[in-house]
């Protein structure tokens, strides 16, 4: 009877500490970001650091309120994802001259909807819901990222690339 219990104190915990280190990596690129975004709130830069104080209090949740039968966690969780979809959203409008802007609206869109997974009463089935929320917001966040860095590199190695018989080259007789 203990196991599942022990099982589910070292998800949380787990857990806690991956948003602990997101939120780590939020606050170092709110302070790296020089331009603070053209909205108030935005995700650039203020709401990067916003997002990371979250994160901080979600992460507090999940590694010190594990014992608590799960009142504040399911509370907690789905704001941390309501709040990390919208802000993502917001940033995808902020990068829309860069291809595959959209990319980052899909992974917001993804945490949004396991904000309401959460929230809806799923977490009742147990702390691996809690996992699977975190853990496909995560992974939609993070493939969004890589697309957008992939489509960028290729932009930018196309625009560098300077044709050789180019006629600017040649000289006239």
């Amino acid at each position: 009877m203990l196991a599942p219990f022990a099982k589910g104190l070292q998800i949380e915990f787990v857990l806690g500490l991956l948003v602990l280190a997101r939120a780590t990596m939020q606050l170092y690129y709110g302070f790296k970001v020089r331009r603070w975004g053209h909205v108030i709130g935005s995700y650039m830069g203020m709401g990067s650091i916003l997002m990371s104080n979250v994160s901080v209090a979600c992460a507090t949740v999940l590694l010190l309120d594990p014992i608590s039968d799960h009142g504040l966690t399911p509370i907690v969780l789905s704001a941390y994802l309501l709040l990390s979809g919208v802000l993502d959203i917001l940033h995808a409008f902020e990068l829309r001259p860069v291809p595959g802007w959209a990319s980052i609206i899909a992974g917001g869109l993804v945490a949004m909807v396991m904000a309401f997974v959460v929230w809806s009463g799923w977490a009742f089935a147990g702390d691996h819901v809690y996992g699977l929320a975190l853990g496909a917001c995560f992974i939609a966040a993070s493939g969004a990222l890589i697309l957008l860095g992939l489509i960028s590199r290729a932009v930018a190695k196309s625009a560098t690339a300077v044709p050789v018989e180019s006629g600017l080259n040649q000289q006239t007789a």
